[in-house]
């Protein structure tokens, strides 16, 4: 049975997107205290909420999720790395790139990955029983803070993203 279309969360997906765009121009070029404020604010709470929304609009099935995200994350990790070769070079002086890692994703690409790695988690998640659910939901919580709070943590595979924002996706999609 498909879900009727719920507007409000086209609203919040929106509000979302704002943010996360304001979000990033003031990281760039916001310098002031006042600035630096609405960017903590911002931050605080924009990527939480995306992955609620998209935890509640998730439904299990990987190979659509990784034939729609995987080719993404691929041409977009190997154009930032290319365009961070050409702008390294241009401060240079000469032909400067450096090594690329694939499963290192750059900037914002970290939420594909973790949409691919939340599809692959979801069976594990599966049930309709609450108990079972808040179960989950405490053992999400935890998971993400003895990973967020873990300084070896690197950004292979963005692994500790993953880990931190798993509770409010599952929250989404229970």
């Amino acid at each position: 049975m498909e879900r009727e279309r719920d507007y409000q969360y086209d609203n919040m997906k929106a509000i979302l997107i704002f943010c996360v765009v304001l979000g990033h121009v003031i990281s760039n070029f916001g310098m002031t205290p006042a600035a630096d404020i609405l960017y903590n604010i911002i931050f605080s709470f924009h990527m939480p909420a995306f992955l609620f929304v998209s935890g509640y609009f998730s439904k299990y099935n990987p190979k659509k999720a990784f034939a729609s995200l995987f080719p993404l994350y691929a041409l977009f990790q190997i154009i930032q790395y290319v365009e961070r070769g050409i702008l390294a070079s241009i401060g240079a002086g000469q032909i400067k790139m450096g090594g690329f890692d694939f499963f290192t994703p750059q900037w914002t690409l970290w939420y594909l990955v973790a949409l691919m790695a939340f599809q692959l988690l979801l069976p594990v998640f599966e049930t309709d029983d609450r108990k079972k659910q808040r179960a989950f939901l405490l053992l999400a919580v935890v998971l993400g803070l003895l990973v967020g709070f873990t300084p070896d943590t690197d950004n292979f595979l963005a692994m500790s993203r993953v880990f931190v924002f798993l509770p409010f996706y599952l929250w989404g999609y229970y």
